[in-house]
């Protein structure tokens, strides 16, 4: 919500991800974006890809829920270059999210 930063991924999402690695040797991934996000920094972005690429082989899913271009665009557009199934969805379709991205 409002602005995403690389303290953000480094403080919050990094250890959360870790953390379910060690657990379940696998991501699958919810990414809600809020209506009001205002701006992703590009030292975010490259947090992202960068997180790719360490966790290549453990990617399953990354389900991005948004009503926002700049991140359909974002995820559509790389998602031949990231690891696992991406889709995105419409703010309104968070649920139909949820099952898909926990879906075998």
């Amino acid at each position: 919500k409002g602005e995403v930063r690389k303290e953000d991924y480094q403080q919050t999402f990094i250890p959360g991800l870790e953390d379910l690695v060690q657990r379940t040797n696998e991501i699958r991934l919810l990414l809600v974006f809020d209506s009001s996000l205002k701006d992703v920094k590009f030292s975010a972005w490259m947090n992202d890809v960068w997180t790719g690429i360490k966790h290549f082989k453990h990617w399953r899913k990354i389900a991005v829920v948004n009503d926002q271009g700049l991140v359909t665009k974002f995820y559509s557009t790389n998602s031949v270059f990231l690891p696992g199934e991406i889709k995105t969805f419409q703010g309104t379709d968070l649920d139909i999210a949820s099952i898909w991205v926990a879906e075998e």
